[in-house]
């Protein structure tokens, strides 16, 4: 047997050890099921074809095995194991699987730090790794010497500067971690950044404008002051989310070369000026919210022309109030 899949079959209790016995096994499915139990080298000590392993999703295996343990198998593609209990230490017997090109150790029972030289280790045509919803701490890695594409370490405790990356990344999630110096390396890709619930503080670089391919950009609740940088050259940039930061004193030009943008939130800030007409060439926009900030004047003249837009937020602010008529409502 080469292929199997047990798939959503409502399994319960643990993986059999005769598992072993399939020793021309290539793929085994185990996902949406309800089984426990502990997984242990025995289970692997003849499949060394196996090439695909699916053990999670709303199963919940600990896997048990040896710091030194080299499997027989070489895994390709995505290698999943996230919900699975392989912690507290990153599991070395991964760094052999020379083929993975995706990795997922999402709530995975991971604590402790990473090593500095961690980047070096992983397998070199790795593209996607996901850390998240761990207990991972201290300083991130440095990751610039992979060819990664998507990172996602979020929901973690990693704290101090933000990581080194490669010039291939372009999508990397720190959300609710405990960094706290300001943005360096996040700037030197082109990206989509999330970096939210932080405690990244100082003024956003000017740099953040020349990531000329970066479509997302979220580092809502940190501790960001002064000037908003030039985006303008953001070509790509589809969503904006700096709220609840500190940024002040500043008049709000959106718009030019802007016009894929989908959704803005700047709320909580102390923005100041009006806002102005250039916004309304957004015609993509879905999703505005300007609230609890300083912003003063009129509304827009061609404001009320912007059809895709399903959620709007001004509240609390200091606008004309007569500038509303310009909305058609009905």
């Amino acid at each position: 047997m080469r292929y199997f899949n047990l798939n959503s079959n409502n399994l319960t209790g643990s993986l059999p050890e005769s598992i072993r016995e399939l020793s021309s096994l290539e793929e085994l499915h185990l996902r949406r099921n309800s089984m426990i139990g502990v997984i242990r080298e025995s289970h692997f000590r003849n499949p060394s074809h196996l090439q695909i392993l699916r053990p999670n999703g709303g199963n919940h295996f600990s896997m048990k095995l040896n710091s030194d343990w080299n499997p027989p198998f070489q895994l390709i593609g995505m290698l999943d194991i996230s919900y699975c209990n392989v912690g507290p230490n990153f599991p070395k017997w991964i760094i052999t699987q020379t083929n993975i090109s995706e990795l997922d150790l999402s709530n995975a029972g991971i604590s402790g730090s990473l090593r500095h030289n961690f980047g070096d280790l992983l397998p070199t045509g790795l593209e996607t790794i996901v850390l998240s919803t761990d207990q991972i701490h201290g300083k991130t890695p440095n990751l610039s010497t992979t060819r990664l594409i998507h990172v996602y370490l979020s929901t973690d405790r990693f704290a101090g500067a933000e990581p080194l990356f490669p010039p291939t990344l372009q999508v990397v999630d720190l959300s609710h971690n405990m960094f706290s110096e300001p943005l360096s390396s996040i700037c030197a890709s082109s990206f989509g950044a999330h970096s939210s619930l932080n405690k990244l503080s100082g003024k956003l670089p000017s740099s953040l404008g020349n990531l000329v391919g970066i479509f997302v950009l979220r580092l809502h609740e940190n501790n960001f002051s002064r000037e908003l940088p030039s985006l303008e050259n953001c070509t790509d940039l589809q969503m904006v989310d700096l709220g609840d930061n500190n940024l002040s004193g500043i008049e709000i030009e959106f718009g030019r070369n802007l016009e894929g943008m989908r959704s803005i939130d700047m709320s909580s800030n102390y923005l100041v000026g009006e806002i102005s007409e250039s916004i309304a060439s957004m015609t993509e926009l879905k999703s505005l919210n300007l609230s609890r900030n300083h912003l003063t004047g009129k509304l827009p003249e061609d404001f009320g022309n912007m059809k895709n837009l399903e959620s709007l937020d001004l509240s609390r602010n200091y606008f004309i109030p007569a500038s509303f008529s310009r909305f058609n409502i009905s």
